[in-house]
Parts: structure tokens; C-alpha cells; sequence
């Protein structure tokens, strides 16, 4: 009978040790998650305003960060500008949004897109 107490008397602490580990794990990542979730992330974008065909592309920047240069390329459609020819730079001054209009290259000028 000794023995049977004793035995369940640590069973029982083992489950509460464990239980209460769970809950604080429990408790970690529901505070954690909400944390990250409320940080604020900003991508920068860009978006085409106008082509004029043979000539030139205007475009928008949108959440762009301050005081830094950005080298603006032109490929073919569907190569996002890797490898493309270089066609001027971009300075985003005081960051946030901007307007900006670059000549379409030579080698590009007769491209459908």
C-alpha cells in the first residue's frame, strides 16, 4: 500500500511538472505570435503608369526607403530586369513614393512586351 502511494504520488507530480510546461509553451507562442503579427512590414513596389512604344516607360515606387540609389534595368517580358541592360539610376531622396521615366534601350525598342 506503502508503495502504491508513493508511486502515484510521483506519477502525479511528473503530470503536473508536464502540464504546466505545456502551458507555458502554450502561453509563449499565443504572446509571441501576436507580437510578430502587430510589427509593421513594408514592402517596396513598383508599378507601370505609361509606355510609349520605341521610347520610353514611366513608373511608380511606392514604399521605397530613404537615401539610397537603385541601379533600373530593362529586359525582356518575364525576366524582371535580371541580366536586362542598364538604363539609368534612381535615387530615392527622402524615400516613400516617386515618379521616374527612362528611354527604352536600342535592343528593346522593337519588343512586342
Amino acid at each position: 500500500m506503502f508503495f502504491s502511494i508513493v508511486s502515484s504520488a510521483k506519477f502525479g507530480r511528473f503530470w503536473r511538472k508536464v502540464s504546466t510546461g505545456l502551458g507555458l509553451l502554450l502561453l509563449a507562442l499565443f504572446f509571441g505570435a501576436g507580437t510578430a503579427a502587430s510589427s509593421n512590414l513594408v514592402v517596396p513596389t513598383i508599378s507601370i503608369t505609361s509606355v510609349q512604344r520605341g521610347d520610353s516607360v514611366t513608373f511608380q515606387t511606392y514604399n521605397y526607403p530613404a537615401g539610397q540609389t537603385f541601379t533600373v534595368r530593362m529586359g525582356k517580358m518575364g525576366t524582371a530586369g535580371v541580366g536586362g541592360i542598364v538604363v539609368g539610376t534612381l535615387d530615392s531622396g527622402a524615400g516613400g513614393s516617386m515618379s521616374a521615366n527612362f528611354k527604352i534601350p536600342e535592343a528593346l525598342k522593337d519588343d512586342y512586351q
